[in-house]
């Protein structure tokens, strides 16, 4: 997982009477999750919501094991910023997980919870309504990461679509 901190850079910029003003240069989302998490890899996909916008990222280490990062980004004066996120990488000789799954909780009355099958490349994701999800289990498909949000309190299972 990493941190909840968001790195800004100052610079300074001369207006037309003169005088200096501060600015700060927050970045792109990509840029801003690069920066935050050293295993980043590449944007997969991203969604607008209700909650900010969810940017799903693969992730890559040294020893090759892989993972997928879900990071939320809240719009502020028409500029994506870094809220909170989470990420995780599996081993590259697991067999035994068949998934990962991981959520963030959003507010006091949301979390998102996800979940992807480790073995295929994640090429898309799907929002599940919490009203479509079957005795509370987000099941996922091959190359797909299946998203849904809950209150805080539910309990949902990740299960795989063989």
């Amino acid at each position: 997982m990493f941190g909840t901190f968001i790195l800004l850079a100052g610079c300074q910029e001369e207006t037309n009477n003169g005088t200096v003003e501060s600015e700060t240069e927050i970045g792109t989302p990509e840029e801003q999750i690069a920066n935050l998490q050293e295993d980043f890899n590449e944007i997969i996909s991203e969604t607008e919501t209700e909650y900010g916008k969810l940017v799903f990222y693969s992730l890559e280490n040294e020893e090759k094991a892989k993972g997928v990062g879900l990071a939320v980004f809240n719009e502020e004066d028409g500029t994506w910023v870094y809220s909170e996120g989470t990420a995780h990488l599996v081993s590259a000789s697991s067999e035994s997980e068949a998934f990962s799954s991981d959520r963030i909780e959003i507010n006091d009355e949301t979390k998102v919870v996800y979940g992807y099958r480790h073995e295929s490349p994640n090429s898309e994701i799907q929002e599940v309504e919490s009203e479509d999800l079957v005795d509370n289990a987000l099941v996922l498909e091959e190359s797909v990461i299946s998203y849904t949000f809950v209150s805080p309190n539910e309990t949902v299972t990740i299960s795989k679509n063989n």
